[in-house]
């Protein structure tokens, strides 16, 4: 049965790396493909099972890390293979495409419980970022016994992350090629995006030499390991700025909240015209208090305002802030390991110091290794805030020194949201 589409689809519908790795897939083999940052390998899974329910008739399953991820990458691409196909029909509230009200495509998360994950059987089931699935082992206890009925096939596709079960995965199919086929793609290798596309998603990153930069775009298995704030101290340490300077500067808090017996961490963190850096000038870390507490210490620590406290995204915890007069804006959380090297690069260039006063954030910084759990609250203070908060204009002049607390919300229209890299704000 014929893929129902015009011939300009086809013209279009692959680039090279998903063409060979669709043939594999034709061929009946099981895909390990080790793809980096917007190579194509979900929109290869997504028209794969499309296809393969309209040849063969069965359900389809696509598993991504979360559920929430699974619906932000999938279902819009899904929805852009379907637009205008006839006999297909999108159900979003339960993630599932459904043909001709029989076989469906379900879109799920490996972090659903396994009752949740169970179906009745596949003939496809592709597992996407599989490298970060916490608990691999499902797919052999749960995913693989429900391809039986239909002599199913998996789908393996995943950016690298460092050696762990997929970089393991990919090495057992390279010694297999009669069972798997497996290869290797870049950014480099999908010509449907633009150059201006692809000059975007480039400029996230410090440079070449960026261990993200290497695992994300040149595709290489990096590993994170040994001390993360491997620079000399002379590099970021800074004298806190004198009371003038703070008062004509932009301020911000970035806090992480406790949970007993871990503390309560703050930290100050301002930007200045004339110096042309952020300067992290004051800390806060204490435990066994109550909010209340805490807000009324971090209040009063430093007299200056602040145009936002950027937190750790537990929304009661927020509203427990925001009740006893200390509002809160919920940062955005991405990979921290992605965050950390945002500092490093940043205490690297010099755009971002430390006022030697900050003595317990600089022993975390000193002792902090990649991966480590705990001890790391001012770290995670630091992080809401350089990494989310939002730049004023330069034409307007910063707030004064005023006798109380005046809160304006990030989405302030004078506020320019960077990526992490002020180079182009400054």
């Amino acid at each position: 049965m014929p893929f129902k589409r015009s011939v300009d689809y086809y013209k279009k519908r692959f680039h090279k790396k998903q063409y060979e790795a669709y043939l594999a897939y034709k061929a009946g083999k099981t895909l390990v493909l080790p793809w980096g940052r917007r190579s194509g390998k979900s929109n290869l899974f997504g028209e794969i099972m499309v296809e393969d329910i309209e040849e063969n008739g069965y359900d389809c399953l696509y598993v991504a890390k979360s559920q929430k991820q699974a619906r932000k990458i999938i279902w819009k691409k899904l929805s852009t293979i379907l637009r205008n196909q006839s006999g297909w029909d999108l159900k979003e509230s339960r993630l599932e495409a459904v043909y001709k009200k029989g076989p469906s495509i379900s879109v799920k998360g490996a972090d659903l419980s396994s009752d949740n994950l169970v179906g009745s059987g596949y003939r496809v089931i592709a597992c996407d970022e599989f490298a970060l699935w916490r608990k691999p082992q499902i797919v052999k206890e749960i995913l693989v016994p429900m391809l039986a009925d239909y002599s199913g096939q998996i789908l393996y596709g995943s950016t690298k992350r460092g050696k762990n079960h997929f970089y393991q995965l990919h090495k057992n199919a390279e010694a297999n090629l009669d069972k798997y086929y497996t290869d290797e793609a870049t950014i480099f290798d999908n010509p449907f995006i633009s150059a201006d596309g692809r000059a975007i998603v480039l400029s996230e990153y410090a440079s070449d030499t960026d261990p993200l930069y290497r695992q994300e775009i040149l595709n290489q298995y990096v590993a994170f390991e040994g001390m993360a704030f491997a620079l000399p101290e002379e590099t970021y340490l800074d004298k806190r700025w004198d009371p003038a300077d703070l008062d004509h500067s932009f301020h911000w808090r970035g806090m992480d909240h406790g949970f007993s017996p871990d503390p309560t961490a703050c930290v100050w963190i301002a930007y200045n015209k004339r110096f042309k850096y952020f300067q992290i000038y004051s800390e806060y870390k204490e435990q066994k208090l109550l909010i209340s507490e805490h807000a009324e210490n971090v209040q009063r620590q430093e007299p200056y305002a602040f145009i936002d406290t950027i937190s750790d995204i537990d929304p009661q915890v927020c509203a427990e802030y925001e009740a006893v007069g200390l509002p809160l804006t919920p940062a955005k959380k991405f990979g921290k390991n992605a965050r950390i090297l945002q500092l490093v690069t940043a205490m690297k260039n010099g755009k971002l110091k430390i006022a030697s006063n900050c003595t317990k954030l600089l022993e975390e910084i000193q002792s902090y290794e990649w991966d480590q759990d705990g001890h790391d609250h001012l770290i995670d203070a630091t992080i809401y805030a350089y990494t989310n908060l939002v730049l004023p204009d330069m034409t307007v002049k910063p707030i004064d020194n005023r006798p109380k607390h005046i809160y304006k919300p990030s989405n302030n229209e004078n506020f320019t949201q960077s990526f992490g890299n002020y180079d182009d704000d400054i």
